[in-house]
């Protein structure tokens, strides 16, 4: 009778604990899938479980805002959000449907046109993953509010134009103007943006 009477309390703890277990699944569940319209809807970065997991694992953390580039192009990675949307590190949204998704538009100017009669920035990095770090770079130094970043309005639903001076060179002047001038480098990004969407990015000059 004893033992009888002391095993229940351990079997209704057993199930009130495979219960709680079940709602917290259900619940995070829930969030990762309206994580992205919350965002959108609060214009606050939420907490990403995936982000957490990755920032608790073996991989070195991103450094602090500082004087060197600061993503890893060796450990860039795009997460997709949805069929039409993909997410940088950083927070950076690019659209990938349509006739040109933004990922390709911005990779046109990683490599140069000797041909192209206008000058034009290039990128010195030739995979995505070195070309989208520089913009995850920049994006971070907007949010942090860098005097080495400028703002204008630009063409389009609430689109802003930033120019900003990065901490170390990221392409060069490209087409016949820039090779009439040797090619001459440059650390200056134009970054369009739409919210966090991606419209354009190339590098630019003169230096500041």
């Amino acid at each position: 009778m004893n033992s009888s009477s002391s095993a229940r309390p351990q079997k209704k703890w057993l199930t009130r604990k495979r219960i709680i277990c079940f709602l917290l699944i259900i619940a995070a569940t829930v969030y990762s899938l309206l994580q992205p319209q919350l965002e959108e809807w609060t214009g606050l970065d939420l907490p990403d479980f995936t982000q957490r997991e990755v920032a608790t694992s073996d991989a070195p953390k991103p450094p602090a805002v500082s004087g060197d580039i600061l993503s890893d192009k060796t450990t860039f990675q795009l997460t997709t959000v949805d069929r039409t949307t993909d997410r940088s590190p950083a927070g950076l949204l690019y659209n990938t449907s349509g006739r040109e998704p933004r990922v390709d538009h911005v990779m046109r100017h990683a490599q140069d046109d000797p041909k192209r009669d206008h000058a034009h920035g290039v990128f010195d990095g030739n995979t995505e993953a070195e070309v989208l770090a520089v913009l995850d770079n920049a994006y971070q130094l907007i949010q942090s509010q860098s005097n080495a970043v400028q703002r204008e309005a630009a063409d389009g639903d609430g689109r802003i134009a930033y120019t900003i001076d990065m901490p170390s060179r990221i392409g060069y002047v490209g087409g016949r103007a820039g090779a009439k001038q040797n090619n001459p480098a440059t650390k200056r990004l134009k970054l369009v943006l739409a919210g966090k969407h991606v419209i354009t990015a190339y590098p630019t000059w003169p230096q500041r």
